[in-house]
């Protein structure tokens, strides 16, 4: 090698490695680019890149490329570098075909068979490799047709490249056929087993199986296949099969499942048709899957078929004896229609008919065909039969005749009221008393008392008894009609009306006396009113026959009974009365009569009657007046008293004729007065007397007492008169008495005033006056004004005046008229006046009314200013009291009210003191404080500064000495409670207010060195709420005895007033503390927008605080700076409303209703907890309230409430909530008392599950309540399957209902178990019903333990027991064995247990027989059936490799 070719060879070499590195590196293409220009240049870089290829390859076309690299690099290869080269494509493959395989695996057959093609021509003669490209190819055509649903083609390519390794294609035959199964594709099944049915013994019977799914329709490719043929090419193969649906049908047709069975032998008859046994069970499985429709067209169609099956007379008459049975247990409609298959034949003829009565019991007679039955009942009935087949159908229209008219015509043929009974019973009529009631029947009146005796039977509608009585008068006997309805009165048989009619029929026609005894019995046995009108009847005739005697008697007897009783008495006494001579027996008798009236009980159509006895009783007074019997005449007249009309002339009468006795005038003053007061106390109002002879008593009577006038002093005159004025007005009507009276009172005002003025005359200023004030009191317009001047003249002269009077005299002097009586009375009150120091009234009255009065002017000009001079010496007087402090706060009070009063009379007159009455109110004002305050007079001190400072809260200096009185107000322990409050309230909203202090501080002088801070002072102010602070004050730390805390001094203020108010107003201790804390919270806010400090109380006094409270509350909530809540509390409390703030308090009412709800009904706890979500808005209200009930719950709880109260209370309330740790609270002991009552028996199961079902509901997350919930229901579970009460069964469907559909499972599961238990269900049922549940609960360990524990009770009893439900038993195992869940398999150890006991229980030979499957007999057989699944069924690993292998289902 020269050194050229060393050199070259060390560069190619150093470039090896640098493609090398490139590789490691990751850069491939760079590597590769250098490779491949060293080709042909270095003899390992055709290894080298060949290599990176091979390790460098990614996925399919990655191993697809780099093959065709790898070969492509053969043309470099050489003796020195060929072996490495093919090592490396050697690789490749290899590497190409375990892709190949591992794609397979992952089913990715068309990668692994584009791999397995592209390495086919480097594995030539390779059998192991052929056989794996024909499976691979196998499995790409049937994915391929997995994917389309023509699949022909690809299946027949399938079966193509399967038959290229026939020999082990078993597997893959049996893998495709598992998928297709899976996918429910059994058409493709058949296709594809076809050509392999000599390859393995089971592909015919999955094959066979293939088809009865098919014919099942569970094909997803064949639907609705109408023969074998035409999914099946394979003759035999469909000959085996309909084989296989012959004894499948039998087996179903076994298990009832005669649907299956119908359809099995559709298919299975296109190669059984010539079979007449296999045509004869056909027709019994149609037979019976029809027979639970019972349709007749399907019935006529089976016939059909039996007939073209040429089925045998004798298989015929079966097929119809249980069309029979069929058509008897049908509904009705279903039945009939079969019946008329076979109109005529008796058998079917009797079914129509008990089918037609059940249509008829059951309501739906519509749907009978009446003329069809009519003729069947015909058909099949003679005379006496036919009434009883009847019977059901008589509510029909068209058979209700026939009925009564075959039921009638047999009661009368055999005379038989038991038959009567009978039919009566069927269906009740009148019909029956029309035609057995009639006087064509010989049997009526045996039918009559029949009937009679059984009358709540037969008689017991008013229609009946109507229809009866209606028959009873058919027969024409009114007497034995009498007799027959007063025996059924006696039996309690209401025909009253009926007996009515013929006990007046009874009485017509008879004698009075007779008829009435006839009457008096039937009352006796019936007291109706037209039994009593007709004796009334009776009565009247009687009196008309004048038997006076009887007709009383009688009319006696209906007092008290009868309401016209009195009246007919009072007929009886006045026609007695009319037709009596005697005098004493009219008299007594019209006494009678009117004694009857005036009980009120006598009709008013006698008034008439009466009106007579009155006249005949007047006449009688009368007449005994003329015959000198004056006092029976005012005896009579006495009796009458009570009736005006005929009292009064006769009264009037009488005395006018006893006046004319009667000789002096005062006598007959007397006679008249007494006649006058007589007919006022028996009148009961004078004024609507009419009758002319009672005003003519009166004109008598007044004339007598003007003659009697004229010799009477004036006063008794005048008193006489007003006297008979006031009887008049009282006693007569109006217009007679208006005439009279006015011309009484203008003869009594003129004698007034005579008497008046000679009083005056007489300086008898007080009677005059007197009777000044009568003339003006009687109003009449002549005398009234000058009345009341001359009146108030006399009052003037005695000097008797007072203000009412000095506004009298005003008003007078404006009159109108009665010139000279005015100015007289204003020149004397003038001088009144003046005398009584009053210049200025005087001066100004006489300006007014006499203004030429001038030396009455000038007088009162010198009297004013004697007056000012004397005021102003009294009121220097006070004030100089007031200087040397001499006069009391009352007088100083009292003085400062006068002085705007001394200021206009001292003023007026002495100009120069004008200006001087300010000051003097300013000091007074000061020293009336001074002085309440020294009187410990603080409450009117209180309210003086309230008065003078309205608006002291905006000054310091005024709102501190408010405050401080407020404070003595409230420490004098004499406050009244009117003023507590404000006081109160005052001083707190002082003490928080911290410039109050500050203030004070600052007009404070020091001579230590003491400073004061305001940190953490009740007012929270800053530094920035003030301009300029004190020097001695600041915001520091406090220190001891040095820097101050403002805070303790206002603490120590505020509670100096608390616990004064505790000791001395005790009620009034909340109000303080309500106060309190509003202003602590109002300060706590820290409010951005400043307000004036004040408590709740009394912001509301004062508006303008009320508005700056408000004000900044409202802007702190429009901030949202979440304390919105607190605001809206604060803002509620100081009573402020609008949106916010109400909807706040109505939360917070709300919540108040929800606490005192608590101890109310449940009606109420659940309509004030209906508001929880108003409450729930605000989140510290809502935590609140729930606190409240926490501890009014753990209080209850405490207490032992009821647990019943406990639960119906708080169950509403918890809900409401929704809170775990507040339900978990009331879940705890709830749970308790009602598991303690059930552990002692003191408690019912049902009751206890209703109960833990509602404690569930309201505690779902508590696992100890939800236990013992399931082990109730389980319980009564128990108790309902073992007993079967309704109300345990109920019970259980109202916890279920309550606690949620999730325990329904629980109570099935129970049902099922105890029902097991109790023989009530079989296993195969039990088994499907667990099964059912379990799809719902995979995971639910009960649900899994129970069914394993079936399923292994149901492989012992239907597989190994070989019963004839085995089919459908494994049906079930089969989907429980898909479809077991992680919680199952924890519960499958049972099947172990079984297989090794059954194991264990075999010999060594039968062991082996079993596993192997050798000569084995149908219980062997079911044995190794039960084995495997049992096997199957086993956790992984629980049964050895070598059983597991062998038996366990695929």
């Amino acid at each position: 090698m020269g050194l050229i070719s060393w050199i070259k060879g060390k560069y190619y070499d150093s470039r090896l490695d640098k493609a090398d590195r490139l590789v490691s590196g990751n850069s491939l293409e760079q590597a590769e680019e250098i490779y491949r220009s060293l080709l042909g240049n270095q003899e390992l870089a055709i290894v080298h890149l060949a290599d990176m290829f091979v390790s460098h390859s990614q996925g399919v076309e990655g191993k697809l490329k780099a093959l065709k690299d790898i070969v492509d690099l053969q043309g470099y290869s050489n003796e020195q570098n060929r072996h490495d080269y093919e090592r490396c494509l050697a690789t490749h493959l290899n590497n190409m075909e375990s892709y190949a395989n591992d794609r397979f695996r992952g089913e990715n057959y068309h990668d692994a068979v584009l791999l397995i093609d592209a390495i086919q021509t480097y594995r030539k003669n390779n059998r192991a490799y052929d056989e794996k490209r024909h499976r691979y190819h196998a499995y790409l055509a049937f994915s391929k047709s997995q994917q389309t649903s023509s699949y022909d083609q690809l299946i027949n390519e399938t079966i193509a490249e399967l038959n290229q390794y026939e020999q082990n294609c078993t597997s893959d035959i049996r893998a495709f056929v598992d998928l297709l199964k899976s996918k429910n594709r059994y058409s493709r099944i058949i296709k594809l087993l076809i050509p392999f049915l000599s390859l393995d013994k089971d592909f015919k019977k999955l094959a066979i199986e293939a088809v009865t799914n098919v014919v099942l329709n569970k094909d997803v490719d064949v639907k609705n296949p109408k023969k074998i043929s035409e999914f099946c090419s394979d003759s035999l193969l469909c000959k085996d099969a309909a084989n296989e649906l012959v004894s499948l049908s039998a087996s179903f047709a076994k298990k009832s499942d005669y649907k299956t069975s119908v359809l099995f032998d559709s298919f299975a008859s296109e190669y059984f048709s010539s079979d007449n046994h296999f045509n004869n069970t056909r027709c019994v499985h149609v037979l019976e899957e029809l027979s639970a429709r019972a349709n007749a067209t399907e019935v006529k169609q089976l016939l059909k078929m039996a007939k073209d099956l040429k089925l045998t007379d004798t298989q015929i008459g079966s097929l119809k004896t249980r069309i029979a049975k069929i058509a008897e247990k049908a509904d009705p409609e279903s039945a009939i229609n079969i019946c008329r298959l076979f109109i005529s034949e008796k058998t079917f003829d009797f079914i129509y008919i008990n089918q037609a009565e059940n249509l008829v019991s059951n309501g739906n007679q519509s749907k009978i065909n009446e003329s069809e039955l009519k003729q069947l009942i015909h058909d099949n009935t003679d005379d006496d039969t036919i009434v009883d087949v009847l019977s059901p159908f008589v509510g029909i229209l068209s058979f209700e005749k026939l009925f009564f008219d075959s039921a009638i015509s047999k009661i009368k043929r055999h005379k038989s009221m038991s038959f009567l009974e009978k039919y009566w019973d069927v269906k009740e009529s009148t019909l029956f008393f029309a035609n057995l009631i009639s006087p064509s029947s010989d049997i009526a009146k045996e039918v009559v008392k029949f009937v009679s005796d059984k009358h709540k039977k037969f008689l017991h509608t008013k229609e009946l008894r109507t229809a009866f009585c209606k028959s009873l008068d058919s027969l024409n006997d009114n007497a034995y009609a009498y007799t027959a309805s007063e025996y059924l009165i006696q039996k309690k048989c209401d025909v009253n009306s009926y007996y009515v009619t013929v006990s007046l029929n009874e009485s017509k026609n008879k004698k009075s006396p007779d008829a009435l005894s006839i009457i008096n019995h039937s009352i006796s046995v019936l007291f109706d009113k037209q039994l009593l009108e007709r004796k009334k009847q009776i009565i009247r005739q009687l009196i008309k026959e004048q038997d006076f005697e009887l007709s009383e008697k009688e009319a006696k007897s209906l007092v008290g009974v009868d309401n016209e009783a009195e009246t007919l008495l009072a007929e009886v006494y006045c026609n007695k009365g009319k037709y009596s001579s005697e005098t004493s027996e009219k008299k007594e008798c019209y006494y009678l009569v009117l004694g009857l009236c005036e009980d009120g009980k006598v009709n008013s159509s006698f008034k008439s009657s009466k009106e007579d006895a009155l006249k005949e009783l007047v006449l009688l007074s009368r007449n005994a007046y003329d015959g000198g019997k004056e006092q029976e005449a005012y005896e009579i007249l006495d009796r009458i008293k009570g009736y005006q009309t005929y009292w009064l002339p006769l009264f009037i009468e009488l005395r006018n004729r006893d006046f004319s006795k009667v000789s002096s005038l005062g006598q007959k003053i007397k006679f008249g007065e007494d006649t006058i007061s007589q007919i006022s106390e028996s009148v009961e109002n004078t004024k609507d007397i009419k009758d002319s002879s009672y005003y003519a008593l009166w004109d008598s009577y007044i004339d007598l007492l003007y003659n009697k006038a004229k010799a009477q002093p004036k006063e008794k005159a005048i008193d006489s008169f007003i006297k008979v004025r006031t009887l008049l007005n009282a006693q007569c009507n109006s217009d007679y008495a208006k005439e009279k009276v006015d011309i009484l009172t203008k003869d009594i005002v003129k004698l007034e005033w005579s008497c008046a003025t000679e009083l005056e005359s007489d300086i008898e200023y007080e009677k005059a006056i007197a009777f000044y004030e009568a003339v003006k009191s009687e109003n009449l317009s002549s005398y009234k004004g000058r009345a009341e001047l001359r009146s108030l003249i006399c009052n003037v002269k005695s000097g008797s005046i007072d203000l009412s009077k000095e506004q009298r005299i005003v008003n007078a002097l404006d009159l109108k008229s009665h010139e000279s009586l005015k100015d007289d009375l204003a020149y004397r009150y003038a001088c009144y006046l003046l005398q009584s120091t009053r210049p200025a009234d005087a001066e100004k009255l006489l300006k007014k009314y006499l203004p030429n009065e001038t030396s009455l002017l000038t007088l009162c000009e010198n009297i004013y200013i004697k007056e000012s001079e004397k005021y102003l010496l009294e009121f220097n007087k006070k004030i100089k009291s007031v200087i040397e402090g001499t006069m009391t706060v009352a007088e100083a009070t009292s003085f400062l009210q006068e002085i705007d009063q001394y200021k206009a009379k001292i003023s007026s007159k002495l100009t120069d003191t004008s200006s001087k009455f300010n000051s003097y109110k300013s000091k007074l004002e000061s020293y009336i404080l001074r002085g309440m305050f020294n009187e410990e007079q603080y409450d009117k001190a209180f309210d003086k500064l309230i008065a003078m400072y309205p608006a002291y809260i905006e000054n310091d200096n005024q709102f501190r000495n408010v405050a401080i009185a407020a404070l003595c107000v409230v420490e004098s322990g004499k406050a009244k409670e009117k003023i507590l409050k404000y006081a109160i309230s005052i001083w707190l909203s002082a003490v928080y207010t911290d410039r109050l202090f500050v203030k004070s501080l600052d007009y404070t002088s020091w001579d230590d060195d003491f400073t004061f801070t305001l940190q953490g002072s009740l007012g929270q102010t800053s530094d920035y709420d003030y301009d300029n602070l004190p020097d001695n004050i600041n915001f520091d730390d406090p220190v001891d005895n040095h820097n101050i805390a403002i805070k303790d001094v206002q603490v120590s203020l505020s509670s100096r007033m608390e616990i004064f108010i505790r000791d001395n107003y005790p009620k009034y201790e909340q109000f303080f503390t309500d106060e309190k804390e509003a202003l602590d919270d109002l300060m706590e806010l820290n409010l951005d927008q400043d307000c004036i400090t004040a408590s709740p109380y009394l912001a509301n006094q004062l508006s303008t605080v009320r508005k700056s409270i408000k004000e900044a509350l409202d802007y702190e909530i429009g901030q949202g700076y979440g304390n919105d809540e607190d605001a809206l509390n604060l803002g509620v409390r100081f009573g402020f409303s609008g949106n916010d703030y109400s909807t706040y308090k109505e939360a917070q009412q709300k919540a108040e209703s929800c606490k005192k709800a608590i101890s109310g009904s449940l009606t109420t706890i659940r309509s004030a907890f209906s508001s929880l979500s108003e409450i729930r808005n605000f989140s510290k209200l809502y935590a609140s309230l729930k606190s409240f009930v926490s501890s009014r719950m753990n209080e209850d709880i405490k207490s032992k409430l009821d647990y019943k109260k406990f639960i119906d209370v708080y169950e509403i309330i918890c809900q409401s909530f929704n809170e775990a740790p507040l339900s978990l609270a009331f879940s705890n002991y709830a749970n308790g008392e009602v598991v303690h009552r059930l552990n002692d028996d003191s408690m019912k199961e049902r009751e206890g599950a209703v109960l833990l079902a509602r404690i569930y509901k309201t505690a779902p997350s508590s696992i100890q309540v939800k236990q013992n919930l399931e082990g109730v229901l389980k319980a009564l579970v128990r108790i309902c399957v073992e007993d079967n009460r309704q109300v345990d069964k109920q019970a259980l469907k109202e916890a279920v209902q309550i606690a949620g559909s999730s325990f329904q499972k629980i109570v099935d599961m129970g049902m099922i178990v105890q029902k097991v238990n109790n023989d009530k269900m079989s296993k195969k049922e039990a088994l499907n019903e667990v099964y059912r549940i379990y799809l719902n609960n995979k995971n639910d360990e009960e649900v899994c333990e129970n069914l394993a524990t079936l399923c292994d009770l149901c492989i012992w009893e239907y597989v190994i027991g070989e019963s004839y439900e085995s089919y459908s038993v494994r049906s079930v195992l089969d989907k429980i064995l898909q479809n077991r869940s992680t919680s199952f398999k924890k519960h499958s150890g049972t099947f172990a247990s079984s297989f090794f006991k059954i194991m264990q229980g075999l010999s060594d030979d039968n062991r082996m027989s079993i596993m192997l499957g050798l000569n084995l007999n149908s219980k062997g057989q079911a044995l190794r059936k039960g084995l495997a699944y049992f096997v199957s069924f086993s956790p992984d690993g629980a049964v050895p490799d070598s059983f597991a292998k062998i038996l366990k289902l695929n």
